[in-house]
């Protein structure tokens, strides 16, 4: 099979060897060539089911962190392409058990919550992710998100904390310093 797909490949009929690639990927002890090249046709079509299910029999075979957060991270966003923000979070979730420190993961998780409207997800997904991030203006932007988030939810003890990071990281920043005080005059 991988012969008769590399030569429709190569023939210029990548279409040709989709059924090939099917009937071999499917089989429960599929190689792992056969279920990538069949992911690439399912990408190409935009067959967000079938990508989804690929993709979580791809991550029980990946072998490297990395590439099992990036299988768990495309997982989540066909999950989100189906509608089903449940999935998509779980698979998150994975992922960041995997890389505690995949930025992406941690950004469309808080990203997800927010859309959801689960904020206080969201705040710790942006805290978290300010902690990940190497630039110090998205920090601070991520930290003032949080901040303002936790003030939303009415949270002074995690505002406090989230602005205290941000003063700590720009003590000239006059706006997060007067909510910082008036958090400290509420308590």
């Amino acid at each position: 099979c991988w012969w008769a797909t590399t030569l429709f490949t190569y023939n210029g009929n990548w279409a040709a060897g989709e059924p090939l690639l099917q009937s071999v990927a499917s089989d429960e002890q599929a190689p792992l060539w056969s279920m990538r090249r069949w992911y690439a046709h399912l990408q190409s079509k935009k067959d967000w089911k079938a990508m989804h299910a690929l993709e979580c029999r791809l991550t029980s075979k990946a072998d490297y962190a990395s590439d099992s957060t990036a299988l768990l991270i495309r997982s989540a966003q066909s999950a989100q392409q189906l509608q089903l923000p449940e999935v998509a979070i779980r698979q998150l979730r994975h992922a960041l058990d995997v890389s505690p420190d995949s930025v992406v993961a941690w950004s469309m998780l808080a990203t997800l919550h927010l859309q959801t409207g689960d904020l206080p997800n969201a705040a710790e997904a942006l805290e978290q992710l300010s902690h990940t991030c190497a630039d110090k203006t998205n920090r601070n932007r991520l930290l003032s998100q949080a901040a303002e988030l936790w003030e939303t939810l009415k949270d002074d003890a995690r505002a406090e904390s989230a602005l205290e990071q941000l003063v700590l990281a720009t003590p000239r920043d006059t706006d997060a310093v007067a909510k910082l005080t008036a958090c400290y005059r509420k308590s």
